[in-house]
């Protein structure tokens, strides 16, 4: 919130102490992980609206532009919401403002889909990619970057680089390990002399003079024979982890995701433990 502009400070406190159930009718408090949640999205906004010299100057076409999305909606409806109930500002500029874009509401893969699927995989190779996209939510392109320096097997640690954000570090199981094992002795003995520094690496990469990554097309072939987009198969790992612990930061620490993408599955796996909304009662 200390990344808002002076001007709007006084507003956004008002706002979440009506979130909180503190506003001057009384009202059910929401958690503070969905509290977060909005103000990232409104701390957002509110840098463009700099010039503004309150909240009370924005207009319907401001709010109509900045609502890039419905999460970005939602949060600065809420906002609004608020503040005109607490007569700090007359007018509601979101009160008109409506999204044409359906929410998407992530679903689980039918459990049927997924039995079965390690022994469609194929190799060593894609058995390995196939567990950490699908058990620790790796994304194709992080598997294919992952450097053998990353991979700790006496911890049973893997680091996943990901630029312009702080590394993400899972710890893998010994499934996870026996597969380690399995694709590297696979490796050494079709490349002995590969200096290839990709724990994953393919016949056209593991000699090549310029030593680069598969890439994601590498992987092709892996989503035609288990016929799940890995996408998909992302999407229900965080819903199945929502579904078993309803803890949004248990999900930031396991997958390395942000507090928004964390509460959004929680809400998507347990819909009834979310008050509504003090701002839309």
């Amino acid at each position: 919130m200390s990344q808002a502009p002076a001007q709007f400070q006084g507003d956004l406190r008002t706002w979440i102490a009506v979130l909180r159930g503190s506003g001057k009718r009384p009202s059910p408090a929401i958690p503070w992980n969905t509290i977060r949640g909005y103000t990232l999205h409104v701390v957002a906004v509110l840098g463009a609206w700099e010039h503004l010299a309150s909240l009370s100057e924005v207009t319907e076409q401001e709010v109509k532009a900045a609502a890039v999305n419905y999460s970005v909606f939602t949060s600065m409806r809420s906002l609004f919401r608020a503040l005109r109930r607490e007569r700090r500002i007359f007018r509601d500029p979101a009160r008109n403002v409506h999204l044409t874009t359906p929410v998407r509401v992530p679903r689980p893969i039918p459990a049927d889909r997924l039995k079965g699927l390690l022994n469609q995989a194929g190799g060593a190779k894609d058995r390995l990619a196939l567990v950490l996209m699908a058990v620790y939510a790796v994304r194709p392109k992080q598997v294919a970057e992952i450097l053998l320096d990353d991979l700790d097997r006496s911890t049973g640690r893997l680091r996943i680089r990901r630029p312009n954000r702080l590394d993400h570090e899972i710890c893998l199981d010994d499934f996870a390990l026996q597969l380690v094992k399995e694709w590297l002795t696979e490796r050494h003995h079709r490349w002995p002399l590969s200096t290839n520094p990709y724990l994953i690496v393919s016949p056209l990469t593991a000699l090549h003079i310029d030593r680069p990554s598969v890439g994601i097309a590498n992987f092709k072939s892996l989503r035609d024979r288990i016929g799940i987009n890995f996408t998909q198969l992302r999407q229900d790992r965080f819903l199945d982890e929502a579904q078993e612990t309803a803890d949004p930061v248990r999900l930031m620490r396991l997958f390395g995701i942000t507090s928004y993408t964390a509460i959004h599955y929680v809400r998507a796996a347990h819909p009834e433990r979310f008050a509504i909304d003090p701002t839309q009662a």
